[in-house]
């Protein structure tokens, strides 16, 4: 829209030569009017800056939208196939933070607790939007998931109150996520995508930076 805005000053420009002068043109081409909605950048996601292990790079980013009082900031889709290669999303909570992943529970004869054991690769999906700089952070996960031996009754760490809970719990075992920040307008059709890839391999966790990208 804005490259479309310059073109067409610059005709007008072009046609009124005899009675513009440069330094008008080039006022004329930079003015913008009101209603013109300007495309956000990106948050810099500065590869350097990111921790080796994407694990830990949660951590901080969880602790992000903790203390800037982001709305459930432990919540995160998950996403299970079936025997039958259907294929199903729901809405979980994290419970706590393993070095390999992230734990959840799953209700006893939940759609996810009898989809897991048919196939254990899953992927999740967290996303948190901050309303005073209209950016979204997204954390897009895959791995596999196993089931943990529930030795004690745990606590869900979500809640400012404690409540014991006797539910079977899973371990979601991490080897790929990307970090995504997402700068939109006020109508969300318009922004720009920065991310950073994580791939574990033989060697351990490499990480990769994307370039931005509007949409």
């Amino acid at each position: 829209m804005l490259s479309l805005k310059k073109n067409f000053f610059s005709s007008i420009c072009l046609l009124s030569a005899s009675l513009l002068s440069n330094a008008e043109c080039a006022q004329k081409q930079s003015s913008s009017p009101s209603n013109v909605v300007e495309i956000p950048s990106p948050e810099n996601l500065n590869i350097q800056n990111f921790d080796i292990d994407p694990v830990a790079q949660y951590k901080k980013w969880l602790q992000n939208a903790v203390d800037q009082k982001i709305r459930f900031p432990y919540v995160f889709i998950l996403s299970t196939n079936s025997a039958q290669n259907r294929p199903t999303s729901r809405v979980m909570r994290v419970s706590r933070i393993e070095n390999q992943g992230i734990v959840f529970y799953a209700n006893v004869g939940s759609k996810a607790q009898s989809d897991l054991p048919d196939n254990t690769r899953i992927s999740g999906l967290v996303n948190w939007y901050n309303p005073n700089t209209k950016t979204f952070r997204q954390i897009q996960i895959h791995g596999t998931v196993k089931k943990l031996r529930a030795l004690d009754k745990r606590i869900y760490l979500y809640e400012k109150k404690n409540y014991e809970v006797d539910e079977n719990e899973f371990l979601f075992v991490w080897d790929a996520a990307t970090f995504s920040s997402t700068a939109v307008t006020e109508n969300l059709f318009d922004g720009a995508v920065q991310s950073i890839h994580y791939m574990k391999s033989e060697k351990g966790w490499e990480k990769t930076k994307n370039p931005v990208y509007f949409y």
